[in-house]
């Protein structure tokens, strides 16, 4: 399981996060940041937005995102915290 502590407080790689619940990566993500039709309007409001729209800068303590590449092509992670127990 791949984590990282952010002032001192653990995270979670979404990747490892999906796995755990029954998703794949790519659904995981669009539930986290949401997605967009192809004219730019909100498809689907994810977590990430409404956290991000309802308080300021809330939202990056909750999510820590990152780029990681797999054979050149570079894609993104979210480290999630507020998910281990204390």
């Amino acid at each position: 399981m791949k984590n990282m502590i952010k002032n001192g407080t653990k995270t979670i790689d979404s990747r490892d996060l999906a796995k755990m619940v029954g998703k794949t990566h790519a659904d995981l993500l669009k539930m986290i940041q949401g997605t967009k039709h192809s004219n730019g309007t909100d498809h689907y409001v994810g977590i990430l937005p409404t956290i991000s729209e309802k308080s300021q800068g809330i939202s990056q303590e909750y999510f820590i995102e990152c780029r990681y590449s797999v054979e050149g092509n570079k894609r993104t992670c979210v480290f999630a915290s507020g998910i281990y127990k204390r």
